[in-house]
């Protein structure tokens, strides 16, 4: 029920749809989504808490980190079978 929660804001399903582009850090999808820096982090930590993204650290110097985020190889099949899903309701609400 948690992964069906975090993929019930619009927000998470931009950075999910982002991501699945290629990974990705911080700043780029802050910048991408136009939101702000403590907004993205807020939507990323849910996304990792329910295992749909991971975050990498790729480096650290001083008081600097390099991170990326991406989003697991298992979590792909399901978060497409969702959108999928999704697509489908709608077209049917359409007729």
């Amino acid at each position: 029920m948690k992964i069906l929660e975090a993929l019930g804001s619009k927000q998470r399903l931009q950075i999910i749809e982002y991501l699945f582009e290629g990974i990705s850090n911080l700043n780029e999808i802050a910048a991408r989504l136009k939101l702000s820096k403590p907004t993205i982090m807020q939507h990323l930590k849910i996304l990792q808490e329910t295992g749909i993204i991971k975050k990498t650290i790729l480096s650290t110097e001083g008081l600097h980190s390099t991170v990326k985020y991406e989003i697991r190889d298992n979590s792909k099949e399901l978060v497409m079978s969702i959108r999928k899903a999704c697509q489908n309701f709608v077209l049917s609400t359409e007729s």
